[in-house]
């Protein structure tokens, strides 16, 4: 939840550690470009950031928001693809929720 008690995000568990974001509000935390159509951003799931980060800059992929720890605990980074869509990089950290819900997942 936000500092106003507001929901901030719904996590819908698709299997062990696939996890579909819902973000209820109305007013994003960042602006959406106008050619996303109706989803906010896509988000991939790695194993290690670190190496991932470092490979795609490698090739000349540019790190929108450099790798950091994000609100659920988990270690994000940001890239943007051609077309202007937002992108996700995330790495489970053991102190997430999506970790320890994935623990008891059957």
């Amino acid at each position: 939840n936000r500092d106003d008690g507001s929901v901030w995000i719904v996590y819908l568990q698709l299997n062990r550690d696939q996890f579909l974001e819902l973000f209820p509000s109305s007013t994003p935390a960042v602006p959406i470009p106008l050619n996303t159509g109706s989803y906010h951003h896509f988000c991939f799931q790695v194993d290690d950031l670190d190496v991932t980060v470092a490979d795609l800059e490698s090739r000349g992929v540019v790190i929108d928001q450099p790798i950091k720890m994000g609100k659920d605990y988990n270690l994000q980074a940001w890239i943007v693809d051609p077309d202007g869509n937002r992108i996700e990089l995330m790495q489970i950290m053991p102190d997430s929720p999506q970790a320890a819900v994935g623990k008891s997942f059957r």
